[in-house]
Parts: structure tokens; sequence; C-alpha cells
């Protein structure tokens, strides 16, 4: 099995993680809107709001990365396509040539969904 298809799977972990921190995040949002103070409701409501749009971009972007995981069958492609993609030819991608990855792989992410697929996959931070 390629490598990246193994950090891949890494990836989709950690994307099941960011969706359950989110749960975790709307869940404390309600709680927090149980006490009847303004200021409570105020910050439990934007809590929730928090939580729930964590869920959303770690289950959009889990949906896209594992599309991408199945469509690595050619390794030869994905190589030219990765080689295509690092305009300056260091081996490394950086995020506006990560999302040139993607496009030709037909793989389109907002930029939210790009910045958690990116940041669960760069190892040099």
């Amino acid at each position: 099995e390629h490598d990246l298809v193994k950090k891949n799977t890494n990836v989709l972990t950690t994307l099941k993680q960011l969706r359950a921190r989110g749960a975790t995040y709307a869940l404390a949002g309600l709680l927090q809107c149980t006490i009847f103070h303004p200021m409570n409701i105020a910050v439990g409501l934007f809590t929730t709001c928090v939580g729930l749009y964590m869920v959303r971009v770690g289950t959009k972007a889990a949906q896209f990365l594992k599309s991408l995981k199945a469509s690595i069958i050619d390794e030869k492609a994905l190589l030219a396509a990765f080689q295509q993609n690092d305009r300056n030819g260091d081996g490394v991608l950086e995020v506006f040539e990560f999302e040139g990855l993607m496009y030709s792989l037909g793989i389109e992410l907002d930029s939210d969904e790009l910045e958690a697929a990116f940041g669960s996959i760069d190892t040099n931070d």
C-alpha cells in the first residue's frame, strides 16, 4: 500500500476527532443555555454554533478525503499530478499547491475544508 494511502487513513481518523470535538462543543453549548442568564445563553448559543460548524467541516472534509483515497488507484498518475502542482519542485506542497492538486484530482474544497484537510496532513507544524 502506498504511503499516501496510509497517511490518508490517519487523516480520516483526525477528521473524525474534529467531528467528535465539534459534537462535544455543541453539547456543552446547549448545556450552557440551560442556565437562564442572558450571558450564559449567548455564550451557549455561540459555542453550539461553533461545535456544529466543526462537525460540518470535519464531515465534509472526511468525505472528500475518503473519495480521494478511493481514487488513488494509479500511483503514477497521482505522482504526475503531485509533480505538476509542486511549482517550486521541492517535493513539498504548500496550501495553494495542495489546493491545485485537489482540483486536478476532481475534488473541490472550500477554504475551511482545505485548511482542515491540509492541516491534518501537514507535517511541518
